[in-house]
C-alpha cells in the first residue's frame, strides 16, 4: 500500500487545475485517482470530516504525543 501525505494531494489538484489529466496527476504525485476524483467532488479529508468526533484537541494531542515519545516531561520536580 502507498503511502501519500494531504501535500501531495494538493499538488495533484493543483496539477490537474492547470490542466494536467486527473490520471497523469495521480501517477506523478503517488495518489490515488479515486482519491482525486472524490476531492474534485467536494469530498473533505479524514481529518476534516471526523474533526467534530474528537475528544482530544489537537494540542492535548500533540502534548500526549510529545509525553509518549519523552515520559520524564510528566515527572515534577522539587
Amino acid at each position: 500500500m502507498s503511502q501519500y501525505t494531504e501535500d501531495d494531494i494538493y499538488r495533484a489538484l493543483q496539477a490537474i487545475a492547470t490542466g494536467q489529466s486527473l490520471r497523469k496527476a495521480a501517477y506523478e504525485h503517488g495518489v490515488p485517482r479515486s482519491t482525486l476524483s472524490r476531492r474534485i467532488q467536494g469530498a473533505q479529508s479524514r481529518d476534516i470530516a471526523f474533526s467534530d468526533y474528537q475528544r482530544l484537541s489537537p494540542a492535548q494531542e500533540s502534548y500526549l504525543a510529545d509525553v509518549k515519545v519523552n515520559p520524564r516531561r510528566l515527572t515534577t520536580t522539587r
